[in-house]
């Protein structure tokens, strides 16, 4: 009966059908028993999960992004950057201090620290007593050469919450410029670091601690990029070195200038280049306090009982 095709019409092709069925399983088989905890581990599966996503998310600000000398993929995103940005506009929240006088000694030897270190991850400590000028020395120095720099970030450390909140700043900052040319801000945020994290109007929100440790991570991988070796970042007040581990801030790379300003002597650890910042000199004082009082010179103080 089996042999007969007129009573079983269309064996032939079920016990083929059912033949590479079989085949099928055959080769599925090994790869079943090598992921079969999958079915009783599904904590497991989604923390693997979450590492492979989490590794795909930052592959995307560090693989080549399309050049123009490159072949264009087929349908590249409309209207988004083609890279990274490095050149960041100078936005300070600190005004320049235009009663600034003197120091010119201190300012030659914070330039020559930077230029002595150009060829690494230049780390330069300003330290002293509070109340020196280290801030104002610092502040002083990046608006005499910023137009040295691709970018120049001022960042206050005087706790863990400044500090990621100085990095959220940057990150918004590097938002801000990759979407002059585009307001693709998916693509913006995979570019970045920070993709699922930019809604349509290219902001993000901060509410966990995850989300802070996030966005330092995102921005230190912005800085560690092999294209962009010429950023100075300021990092201010960093008075408590219990409470701020400052190098879990540093980005992991072997170029850009960081400058640190502290009232501790501490900070000059592990080969950091640097000087202490001592009280003004008399005639540094003077010029001060006369400049305070919008006197050009000494000379012209009126004579007392005049």
């Amino acid at each position: 009966m089996l042999e007969n095709k007129q009573i079983l019409p269309g064996l032939d092709d079920e016990i083929n059908s059912m033949a590479k069925a079989m085949d099928r399983v055959q080769q599925s088989l090994p790869i079943y028993l090598k992921l079969r905890w999958v079915v009783s581990d599904k904590a497991k599966l989604e923390e693997i999960l979450k590492t492979l996503k989490d590794l795909n998310d930052g592959l995307f600000g560090v693989l080549p992004i399309w050049e123009s000398s490159q072949a264009t993929p087929a349908n590249p995103p409309q209207g988004s950057p083609l890279k990274l940005f490095f050149d960041i506009p100078l936005f300070l929240n600190i005004r320049k201090n235009c009663d600034f006088v003197g120091r010119e000694y201190l300012l030659e030897s914070l330039k020559r620290e930077v230029q002595e270190g150009k060829d690494m991850l230049n780390i330069i400590v300003l330290y002293g007593t509070g109340g020196m000028g280290k801030t104002q020395l610092a502040l002083q120095y990046v608006y005499q050469h910023h137009k040295d720099y691709t970018s120049v970030f001022f960042v206050n450390t005087a706790s863990v919450q400044t500090t990621i909140l100085g990095f959220t700043q940057i990150m918004k900052q590097l938002i801000q410029r990759h979407g002059q040319p585009s307001e693709d801000y998916a693509h913006i945020g995979r570019l970045l670091g920070m993709a699922g994290k930019l809604d349509s109007t290219g902001c993000f929100a901060v509410i966990s601690e995850s989300d802070g440790q996030h966005v330092v991570d995102a921005v230190k991988q912005w800085f560690a990029a092999p294209e962009n070796t010429n950023w100075l970042l300021v990092f201010d007040n960093l008075d408590d070195l219990d409470l701020v581990d400052i190098e879990e801030y540093f980005p992991l790379c072997n170029h850009g200038t960081v400058i640190i300003t502290s009232r501790r002597r501490e900070s000059m650890q592990q080969g950091r280049r640097g000087f202490e910042v001592q009280e003004m000199h008399p005639a540094e004082a003077i010029q001060l306090l006369l400049s305070a009082c919008a006197i050009p010179k000494l000379e012209d103080l009126a004579p007392i009982g005049k």
